[in-house]
């Protein structure tokens, strides 16, 4: 996926669908924890790195790159290009994510408020291909924007 249209960029845009954020499942209670077996890691693992919650892959966001690499060149390049296209004034120093599954909180600032990575978290799973809930309403409104997403986690969820 080129730049572009990578996740932290597209989620920065908001993917305006009703409330101006990427919105997941929103019930608190019915999506499922299910157990990964070792074949489905090995899966996820082979589907090219960690899978975001709405089934992008961090390792070709921009953002990741830079701050895997610590590279502070990539950075200003993400936040000139970013900034250009989403008419906004990103700073190379807001460029800093280890991806919406982490744990460590360096978070790029859409993220830190996306309505997907927030509903992954409260529920537990790994990604939304685990939810019972699965793929919401609003998940399919930014399946319609990026469709390789549901592609990879339609593939996660047919492993299960």
């Amino acid at each position: 996926m080129p730049m572009e249209q990578d996740r932290r960029s597209f989620l920065k845009r908001g993917a305006v669908y009703g409330t101006g954020l990427v919105v997941g499942c929103l019930s608190l209670s019915g999506c499922g924890n299910f157990t990964k077996t070792a074949a489905m890691l090995k899966k996820e693992k082979n589907m090219d790195g960690m899978v975001g919650f709405c089934g992008l892959l961090c390792n070709e966001c921009g953002a990741f790159i830079a701050t895997k690499n610590d590279d502070d060149e990539k950075r200003a390049e993400v936040a000139q290009l970013w900034s250009k296209q989403y008419n906004t004034d990103v700073k190379p120093e807001e460029i800093n994510c280890d991806g919406c599954i982490s744990e460590s909180g360096r978070l790029f600032s859409h993220c830190k408020v996306c309505e997907v990575r927030k509903c992954g978290k409260e529920k537990g799973v790994e990604n939304c291909a685990y939810c019972n809930e699965y793929a919401c309403q609003k998940l399919e409104g930014f399946f319609q924007v990026l469709p390789d997403a549901k592609k990879r986690l339609d593939e996660i969820r047919s492993s299960l």
